[in-house]
């Protein structure tokens, strides 16, 4: 198992029965977008400054599909570098919870909560019982101030978080300038600036209209849920509350879909 092997930084993943104290084990937290596999690059460059234990995906099934290209990229860096990449999936599906909550809203984010994080709360139980606790490298850049936990450039013995994107004054408009001609997050970020799930009730119209445009089927399943909830039920689930989700799909399929194919270059039945 990988918490039982040696690790790249000279620590071992065993527990001794005899040390009282929880042991800090470096993870690389990516999620397959294009400031993880940025700041993945950057840490492996650099792990003298930035020890890394593991790498730690969570694996979602509802995320965009060029994330897989992405995570095989990030696995054959680690597999290079002799860095464990551990894949953990939630134990619960999307299917399964919204089958049970409905689809999530933005003040309902159970997606979040009891579907995302579930993948984490494995790692840190597994992390746990070998007598280790995680220290998670996050991919937060420079400019993104407000979701800070700690003063950058202050980095405390027994901190959990590490920034190392925002430590070495990187802001997210480099990453993005970088991420928008990589041909490995297909188009992408021509248009958009960050990557959430693909079922996000918090999408920004150019991102349902890049959905609608070269995913078509995953685009049919959103609003199918979607619709359902403000038709059967009437809940706009999506990220605001001045238009109704019938509104929202006309607007971006009218005007938001012919602009963003222009602005992808090419043109998708």
């Amino acid at each position: 198992m990988f918490l039982n092997e040696a690790s790249p930084t000279g620590r071992k993943g065993g527990y001794m029965k005899n040390e009282l104290a929880l042991r800090p084990y470096y993870a690389a937290s990516v999620s397959g977008g294009k400031d993880s596999l940025y700041m993945l690059g950057l840490i492996l460059n650099n792990l003298d400054k930035y020890p890394l234990d593991a790498v730690f995906h969570m694996e979602l099934e509802i995320d965009y599909p060029f994330v897989k290209n992405v995570v095989a990229r990030m696995k054959k860096l680690c597999s290079s570098s002799n860095i464990p990449f551990i894949s953990i999936k939630p134990r619960q599906s999307f299917e399964e919870l919204y089958a049970k909550r409905g689809f999530p809203s933005r003040k309902v984010r159970w997606c979040n909560s009891q579907y995302k994080k579930d993948a984490m709360r494995q790692f840190e139980e597994i992390l746990k019982s070998k007598g280790l606790y995680s220290v998670c490298y996050i991919g937060f850049c420079a400019d993104e101030t407000k979701r800070f936990k700690y003063e950058i450039g202050k980095i405390q013995e027994g901190q959990r978080v590490i920034y190392p994107l925002a430590e070495e004054g990187i802001i997210e408009s480099d990453i993005l300038a970088w991420a928008k001609d990589n041909p490995i997050f297909e188009g992408f970020y021509k248009v958009n600036e960050r990557q959430g799930c693909m079922y996000c009730p918090m999408l920004q119209y150019k991102e349902m209209a890049y959905q609608m445009i070269v995913y078509p089927e995953h685009a049919q399943r959103y609003w199918a849920m979607v619709l359902n909830e403000w038709r059967e039920h009437g809940w706009n689930c999506l990220r605001g509350d001045k238009y109704t989700p019938d509104y929202i799909y006309e607007r971006v399929k009218n005007y938001y879909v012919p602009k963003v194919r222009e602005e992808l270059g090419f043109y998708v039945k």
